[in-house]
């Protein structure tokens, strides 16, 4: 069995958690699959790809095209017709706040490349992602096509699964699951990395920056420097996670370099890695979504800046929808963090119990729904 994991690379740490995830829970339901990714979204080298387990889904034009179906695995790359499955790793790749990023001429290339995995007989899965909202033409074509063709199509969260029911109307094949990296749980030799909840973790976003209203822009390094100070003011050591890649990384120096003393500074750790530090921190607050799904599947005392919908809704899912942080209110933010770690009542603030559990069944259960898919 050929299963392309579509839509997740190492273009940042979110997307590579999602790949090794779905490779993950993929490989347990179909043990004999092989793992099929597109290089230009993998953002990483042929080669890179090859050393990581995966193979490279192949172009009409490839130099390759002589090589007989059977032969193509040994040359590490699968084509598009014999692609049974394919699973969509993306996201957030399907709502208005993405226009800039359609045209009619990429929504007809995304439907063309769809007719060819279709025409090879590829089931076709939206792993859960947010979505919406959709009002604008060429978000409302994309999602459309997408769902024309989609299997399965699993919403991440309760806003998102309204969008697409008011588009398309309540579907069999439109489904309701939370982030599924929540069940990856990797083993990672440096996970003592940091002495146990000795820790608060910061991870930044550039977006914050790009795609949130000038008020929350203009304010965002500003609120998170000055976080930071008060918490270290405080006595909280911070560690700075980088759980993107360069973009995000200009805003840690910036950060850093405006403290009073230095800072932990995590720049370079795969996603499995990340996720393991997360775990161990006693504190995370985060602008990346994974960064706060990483905290709250962890039972991580987790708060949240965010530029979408997704991050209230994933506090939400969690019981702990107050510890959404307003960037304009320094000191209401500062202070839920330091009543959260300094109440006598700590669990209240931390993500419950039965939460995390239910968050864990229904991901597997998704799993099983998908299982049960005719290949």
């Amino acid at each position: 069995m050929n299963i392309l994991i579509d839509h997740a690379g190492f273009i940042n740490k979110g997307a590579e958690l999602m790949l090794y995830a779905t490779r993950d829970s993929a490989s347990r339901l179909f043990p004999d699959a092989k793992f099929v990714i597109q290089e230009e979204i993998a953002a990483i080298p042929k080669d890179k790809i090859v050393k990581k387990r995966f193979h490279i889904l192949s172009h009409p034009k490839d130099k390759r095209r002589f090589i007989p179906d059977k032969y193509t695995h040994y040359a590490h790359f699968i084509r598009p017709r014999n692609i049974d499955l394919v699973l969509d790793a993306g996201g957030f790749q399907f709502s208005d706040q993405w226009i800039e990023a359609y045209t009619e001429e990429s929504n007809e290339m995304l439907r063309q490349y769809y007719s060819t995995l279709k025409s090879g007989g590829a089931k076709i899965v939206f792993l859960p992602q947010a979505l919406g909202p959709f009002t604008l033409p060429l978000a409302i074509e994309r999602i459309k096509d997408a769902y024309a063709v989609a299997d399965l199509f699993y919403a991440r969260e309760q806003t998102s699964y309204n969008h697409l029911c008011e588009l398309l109307g309540t579907q069999e094949k439109i489904r309701l699951c939370p982030d599924f990296t929540n069940i990856y749980k990797p083993s990672v030799p440096m996970a003592d990395l940091l002495p146990f909840k000795a820790y608060i973790g910061i991870i930044p976003n550039q977006k914050m920056v790009t795609h949130t209203p000038t008020n929350v822009s203009k304010s965002y390094l500003t609120f998170m420097v000055d976080l930071c100070k008060k918490l270290m003011g405080k006595g909280h050591p911070i560690v700075l996670i980088n759980h993107e890649g360069k973009g995000d990384q200009e805003i840690m120096r910036t950060i850093k370099d405006e403290l009073p003393k230095e800072v932990i500074y995590l720049n370079n750790l795969n996603a499995a890695e990340i996720k393991a530090v997360i775990g161990r921190l006693k504190a995370v607050v985060s602008s990346r979504f994974h960064g706060a799904a990483s905290g709250l599947a962890q039972r991580v005392l987790t708060f949240c800046t965010g530029w979408s919908h997704k991050y209230q809704e994933l506090l939400k899912d969690y019981g702990v929808e107050s510890n959404f942080l307003q960037v304009n209110d320094l000191h209401g933010s500062y202070q839920k963090i330091v009543q959260a770690m300094e109440s006598k009542d700590k669990e209240r603030f931390h993500p419950d119990r039965l939460a995390v559990s239910s968050q864990e069944q229904q991901v597997r259960q998704m799993w099983d729904e998908i299982s049960q898919l005719p290949l």
